[in-house]
């Protein structure tokens, strides 16, 4: 965990901001233990939305690769049921092309109510800055999503206590309407 995070959590939230909380799974871990471990250390009172990253994960023995994408599906699906169980409302991280390698076509973890945060990763590995959703593909039994990256790898210093963000601020659009 950040150890950065929390403080920064209290300095966003005395600044009077909304907080989300981004996690990033560790595949080889039992799923509800790290969520469990997230709430032990932050007061759920200090944060809106907790988003589940599912994207390649270096660290090692963390990565999704290399478990049947069933046995990913059901892994995924108890995270965010064990963050739920804690009455936030949780989202999911990820793109198209990431889902259907980790996952394949089949996965739906019963998005209904869970928000979708997309990135559109072009070849070269940024994002594109189109402010609109017509590059969507449905995945997951997502058929729209509630957010979209149009941005990324932006530092600025300092904010919350970090000295660098790969921050969002101001490079998101959501989507009005139901998630």
């Amino acid at each position: 965990m950040d150890t950065n995070a929390l403080q920064a959590i209290i300095n966003s939230k005395a600044a009077g901001l909304s907080v989300d909380v981004y996690v990033v799974i560790c595949r080889n871990s039992d799923a509800g233990s790290q969520i469990d471990a997230v709430f032990s250390a932050i007061d759920s009172s200090l944060f809106d939305y907790v988003w589940i990253k599912v994207e390649p994960n270096t660290t090692p023995g963390c990565s999704w690769s290399g478990y049947p994408e069933l046995e990913n599906c059901a892994f995924l699906a108890a995270t965010v049921g064990q963050a739920q169980s804690y009455g936030k409302t949780v989202g999911v991280f990820s793109t198209a092309n990431i889902w259907k390698q980790f996952f394949g076509s089949s996965c739906d973890i019963g998005v209904s109510g869970i928000p979708l945060w997309y990135a559109d990763y072009t070849t070269t590995g940024h994002v594109d800055s189109t402010v609109a959703y017509d590059d969507f593909v449905p995945f997951g039994g997502w058929t729209s999503p509630s957010l979209k990256q149009v941005g990324g790898n932006v530092t600025i210093t300092p904010l919350c206590g970090h000295s660098k963000w790969h921050s969002y601020i101001d490079q998101l659009y959501w989507q009005a309407g139901p998630v």
